[in-house]
């Protein structure tokens, strides 16, 4: 995931469908590593009586979708794109 996230600050405005593509790529490794959290992690947690943990982390994928929605919505040319991934970035490395 962080790998994907360089490629797409590598990006510059112009390369609209490059960055399209990169965030559909994102966007598919984190929905597979959502997927696994939420039916293997969060239930063994909240098992181990440690459900405050697990509803605190599945409360962060809701920001990960908001803030996917977010990106594929805004103009892939636009300044505020680039500075948006990289508040994502930030999101996503917390939550790591």
């Amino acid at each position: 995931t962080l790998a994907i996230f360089d490629k797409i600050e590598a990006t510059d405005d112009s390369q609209t469908g490059h960055r399209t593509h990169l965030l559909m790529k994102l966007k598919a490794a984190l929905s597979k590593h959502a997927f696994q959290e939420e039916n293997v992690i969060y239930p063994a947690l909240r098992e181990a009586n440690i459900a405050h943990d697990a509803d605190a982390l599945n409360s962060e994928h809701g920001y990960v979708k908001t803030y996917l929605y977010e990106l594929e919505t805004m103009p892939k040319d636009s300044p505020e794109w680039l500075a948006r991934v990289r508040d994502f970035r930030a999101m996503i490395q917390e939550h790591m």
